[in-house]
């Protein structure tokens, strides 16, 4: 959010919702104030700016916003507001193989594949990836927030067992030998691509891999 520096403001109340009047219950964000000597770039004379976490925020919606201007004696100048309207969301890959819900999968270093979001052709390329997570642990497969907390946030030490592969070029990858797949056991896994600064993901799917073979006899 970019707006022109006020003569004699010291912070800004920056107001963010999805309705016009900015009432507190459409209100997607509050932050006030912002003093104007901690805005990165802040140029007393020109503009100042902040930015939202992209979390906070949807695909192909309308938001409003106004900016409040703060004095040292605490006066606000109440601003205009305005709006625009965000991106429609990026295409995501779809189409996994193993199938979404397979079983029998054997554990032995298994193929994921996947197909490409659809005119990425025009848009993935040099320094574009996909990064594919996978794990055991019952996550609600139909929450994707439930998979971001378990496997994106991961600390380094962190006990969960989540596994990763990143910087993956093609639409496909075999498991390394160090995945140590177990038997009839059901796994979660998603692949996310960049596109330049901007990410898409794709739903989580699952699959349970093969029951152990049985003993040889002697």
């Amino acid at each position: 959010f970019i707006w022109p520096a006020v003569p004699g403001a010291v912070s800004y109340d920056l107001y963010v919702g999805t309705a016009r009047d900015l009432t507190e219950d459409t209100l997607l964000s509050v932050h006030m104030p912002y003093n104007i000597t901690t805005l990165p770039n802040h140029n007393p004379t020109g503009t100042s700016y902040n930015s939202l976490p992209r979390s906070t925020m949807s695909f192909n919606t309308r938001y409003y916003w106004r900016i409040d201007a703060r004095t040292e004696t605490g006066a606000i100048s109440r601003g205009a507001v305005w709006s625009f309207t965000t991106t429609a969301e990026l295409p995501a890959p779809s189409d996994p193989q193993p199938s979404d819900g397979a079983t029998g999968v054997p554990i032995d270093r298994p193929l994921l594949s996947w197909a490409a979001p659809p005119g990425s052709e025009n848009i993935v390329g040099s320094g574009v990836y996909y990064r594919v997570s996978w794990s055991p642990t019952k996550i609600d497969r139909f929450r994707l927030r439930d998979f971001v907390i378990h496997c994106d946030l991961q600390r380094p030490g962190d006990t969960r067992t989540c596994h990763v592969l990143n910087g993956i070029s093609s639409t496909s990858v075999r498991l390394p030998t160090n995945a140590n797949l177990a038997h009839e056991t059901t796994y979660y896994w998603k692949v996310q691509v960049e596109y330049g600064n901007e990410l898409a993901q794709s739903t989580i799917w699952s699959f349970t891999t093969a029951p152990a073979p049985p003993p040889v006899s002697p």
